[in-house]
């Protein structure tokens, strides 16, 4: 099996999961941006009463993002949503945790990052950011840069703010970077 197919605590194919993934027609490409216009159809970001220390920012499964209808941790939730049903149909998926470039440039350290996720389909990679309905065939993150890779966010140790500071901070040390102003 894949690495990329397993399911992690986040990403788990359920029943549910199976049955959304059912619903969607094409395959290949098409059954992914099927999917990045279901959610953007069916699922709202929730801004009013969510905190960023909320415990659940971070930790939610595709299955609870579905079933509340709702998004509060934008790109982490559309991304957990993206790979599960990816893989849901044999398509292996993986979860990236990116920094933006100048956020670690400085002595002081900026939260602002962004998830992509990376699929494989007939022997092509495509990196894919859900939050903004791409599908690409380069290997380009832009302004950010990959620091982890995994299954979900919990699978590469990020379930709160802290573990996503710390990794800045991990990443930061392993390879400084210098911003380009």
């Amino acid at each position: 099996m894949h690495k990329w197919l397993r399911e992690g605590k986040q990403t788990k194919i359920t029943k549910d999961i199976k049955k959304l993934a059912n619903t969607f027609k094409d395959e290949g490409l098409g059954y992914l941006k099927e999917i990045l216009i279901w959610y953007k159809d069916n699922l709202q970001i929730k801004k009013e009463n969510i905190h960023i220390h909320d415990p659940n920012f971070f930790t939610r499964s595709a299955e609870q993002i579905i079933k509340s209808k709702y998004l509060i941790a934008g790109c982490a939730d559309e991304a957990i949503f993206f790979v599960t049903l990816a893989r849901a149909k044999k398509i292996p998926a993986s979860y990236i945790e990116t920094v933006h470039k100048k956020s670690i440039a400085g002595k002081r350290i900026i939260l602002h990052g962004h998830v992509f996720s990376r699929v494989f389909l007939k022997n092509k990679t495509y990196l894919v950011n859900p939050a903004k309905d791409i599908i690409s065939d380069k290997e380009d993150f832009g302004e950010y840069e990959p620091i982890s890779e995994g299954l979900d966010s919990i699978d590469i140790g990020i379930k709160n703010l802290k573990d996503l500071r710390n990794s800045y901070l991990k990443y930061k040390k392993e390879k400084p970077y210098k911003a380009s102003i």
